[in-house]
């Protein structure tokens, strides 16, 4: 069996944002953060907006891999 981001310690479900009314969270299918390291800054270094400048961890799909696996999820 391939390691895959869905089973790595680092790895978490996408979560978008609760049903208001009905209390559950909205999710994107298949699609997580890698939260191995630290969250990266995109954009352009000279680029001032705002949008430029946040930080994201890098989102992946569950099915993905990488180099640096780490078997597991701990307790939520």
């Amino acid at each position: 069996m391939i390691p895959s981001c869905a089973d790595c310690r680092f790895w978490r479900e996408l979560v978008v944002g609760q049903g208001a009314d009905y209390g559950y969270e909205v999710t994107i299918d298949g699609t997580g953060l890698c939260r191995r390291l630290p969250p990266q800054r995109g954009g352009d270094r000279d680029d001032s907006s705002d949008a430029a400048n946040a930080a994201a961890w890098p989102v992946t799909w569950a099915e993905e891999w990488c180099g640096e696996h780490a078997p597991g999820r701990p307790a939520a």
